[in-house]
């Protein structure tokens, strides 16, 4: 009787620990490329400068368009003045 009992309890645990939502949140990671760090709205980069705009996941927890210019990327925040000229833009392509 206490070896059943030991077994149900241990399959009890084992099922709240795999269903657990602190469970689950550890198995999902942030995606690569995701930006915490913002361009300062008030920086403008030229057209001519960018070599390429793309969105990040969807996934990441903040929106943002990542700007490649020779030699560096930068995090736009889609709600910016660049930002929005460069979201118009990601989403023609």
């Amino acid at each position: 009787m206490k070896t059943t009992c030991m077994c149900l309890a241990l399959a009890l645990v084992i099922m709240m620990a795999v269903t657990s939502e602190a469970f689950i949140y550890s198995l999902e990671t942030t995606p690569k490329g995701c930006c915490f760090k913002f361009l300062d709205a008030s920086i403008n980069i030229p057209k001519s400068d960018i070599i390429s705009a793309e969105k990040t996941d969807p996934k990441c927890p903040k929106p943002a368009i990542v700007v490649t210019v020779p030699g560096r990327d930068f995090c736009v925040s889609p709600t910016s003045r660049l930002g929005k000229r460069l979201a118009a833009k990601v989403n023609k392509n």
